[in-house]
């Protein structure tokens, strides 16, 4: 099955509810994207004094997600990138992902968002695994967990080798699968699923300025960078009652507080 490229929310919104995922792309400009990636190149600039940082029974900011071992930081992930640096929200891609979102299903804010960047040559996966398994919620009726929708934003082209996004296609529509701990090369441990032998397996490349959307119970698994360069993503997840879930997650500390120091960009012109 070769993914469906949609232009339209519309058409975005029938194949999430056909097939639990879309491709979008020719949304942003390659300034959009450099803009983005300005700010978030400067959060992982503090990748290793965020990590450390972390104190036992604290939120966890920043981590190594590498399932294989290598030298270095293969696959470091930061969590809440755009309540650390709050500009992420003024940036043109941030913008334009929410309006695309609620033009698809009505008024959606951020409710959590994360960056991940795939070292060159990384042998590290993303294991299959549903975003719905993996939350405080997962055990409450699907109507229940609300709506939300999972923006997979890369900032360049994404491919089978430097590891996009793979879905199975209907998984949203099942039950959730069991998901089994396992222990990363380095870091925290993980929880990832099996698709089963008949799933329906569906690799979605993405050029740079477009994206894939997915459900949070839409099985999804992104594979190994084979690639000399960097393959960077930035994840947003919106829902009707987002900014409600920062703000209370924010009273519960377990969102980060803005980090102090990093430049503002100069959108002069923009």
């Amino acid at each position: 099955m070769a993914p469906r490229r949609d232009s339209s929310p519309r058409e975005a919104a029938a194949s999430l509810s056909r097939n639990g995922f879309a491709v979008v792309e020719d949304i942003f400009s390659r300034d959009d994207l450099r803009e983005a990636e300005t700010l978030l190149d400067q959060l992982f600039r503090e990748f290793s004094a965020l990590r450390q940082a972390r104190r036992p029974g604290q939120r966890i900011v920043a981590r190594d997600m590498a399932t294989a071992m290598g030298e270095g930081i293969d696959q470091p992930e930061i969590l809440y990138a755009a309540s650390l640096n709050p500009e992420l929200e003024r940036t043109a891609l941030f913008r334009k992902c929410t309006a695309f979102a609620q033009s698809m299903t009505g008024s959606v804010t951020r409710a959590f968002d994360h960056a991940i960047v795939k070292s060159p040559f990384n042998m590290s996966v993303t294991p299959w695994h549903q975003d719905a398994a993996l939350t405080r919620f997962r055990h409450l009726p699907r109507f229940l967990r609300g709506e939300r929708l999972h923006f997979w934003i890369p900032l360049q082209d994404a491919t089978p080798s430097n590891g996009c996004m793979e879905f199975v296609a209907g998984s949203h529509r099942q039950p959730l699968l069991k998901h089994e701990s396992f222990v990363r090369a380095r870091g925290d441990g993980g929880w990832a699923a099996s698709p089963g032998p008949d799933a329906q397996r569906v690799a979605c490349p993405v050029r740079a300025g477009g994206f894939t959307i997915h459900t949070p119970g839409t099985l999804h698994y992104a594979g190994r960078n084979e690639t000399a360069a960097s393959r960077k993503a930035w994840i947003i997840h919106f829902s009707r009652f987002g900014s409600m879930e920062i703000a209370l997650k924010r009273l519960l500390s377990r969102v980060p507080a803005p980090l102090p120091g990093l430049a503002v960009p100069d959108r002069r012109g923009s």
